[in-house]
């Protein structure tokens, strides 16, 4: 990775299937300010029940989609398997 960019993420309930997807929410390169803002983030008291991650990606953003849509993807696997079980 040539230039290292540090993304902050919140996983959100989509309201067209009811599955937690990966959003950003604000992206830099530098990771100190990218966990400051995740600090802030996490202080307020409306994101208190999101849950937060940083990713790092290079500073393309197909590549920062490719793992946001990574995440997503395996967030639905768990979605699918945690439906399968609680239908039987």
């Amino acid at each position: 990775m040539d230039n290292i960019y540090y993304t902050l993420l919140g996983l959100y309930r989509d309201d067209d299937n009811g599955h937690f997807v990966w959003e950003i929410i604000f992206g830099d390169y530098e990771y100190d300010i990218v966990v400051a803002e995740f600090d802030a983030y996490r202080t307020c008291s409306s994101n208190d029940s999101y849950q937060l991650r940083v990713i790092k990606t290079d500073d393309e953003q197909a590549s920062i989609d490719a793992k946001v849509a990574e995440l997503n993807d395996e967030n639905f696997q768990l979605n699918q398997t945690a439906s399968l079980l609680s239908s039987h």
